[in-house]
């Protein structure tokens, strides 16, 4: 008897490959936009969209993104991409070295981003719609 399927994976398996793609695309968009702002000093906010759409897609090719779970995963690592965009455009790599920093810092980032001036807001609208983008796109099915 011949078994052809050896290499599927299940619903478990697939998902925490998805979570597993999604984060490193997370982290690797986080690093890219932040260098990108740290060499030309602008702020190119429809990162946040593209960024978005690429966890998506991710997870999709990885996991087959069958179900609702991988759209809050899409958003959950699109809106954890942003954050760490955000922690390394201000406190750089070295942030990673002092995890007693990490909630200051973060609370900081949140504060500057509810500030509520021009490019606060911006920015804050263009990430909900990266996190939108990271929820719907990362599941195939289209409800």
């Amino acid at each position: 008897m011949k078994i052809y399927n050896l290499n599927t994976r299940n619903s478990n398996q697939r998902f925490y490959k998805s979570i597993l793609y999604g984060l490193l695309t997370g982290i690797v968009c986080a690093v890219l936009f932040s260098e990108f702002v740290k060499l030309t000093n602008i702020t190119f906010t429809f990162f946040y969209l593209i960024t978005g759409y690429a966890i998506a897609q991710s997870i999709q090719k990885a996991g087959g993104g069958l179900g609702v779970k991988y759209s809050y995963l899409g958003a959950a690592l699109t809106a954890f991409s942003f954050l760490l965009t955000q922690l390394f455009i201000y406190f750089g790599y070295e942030l990673l070295t002092m995890p007693q920093t990490w909630l200051d810092c973060l609370i900081f980032v949140l504060k500057d981003l509810v500030s509520m001036n021009g490019h606060a807001i911006i920015t804050l609208v263009l990430m909900a719609f990266g996190i939108y983008i990271g929820f719907t796109y990362s599941n195939i099915t289209k409800d």
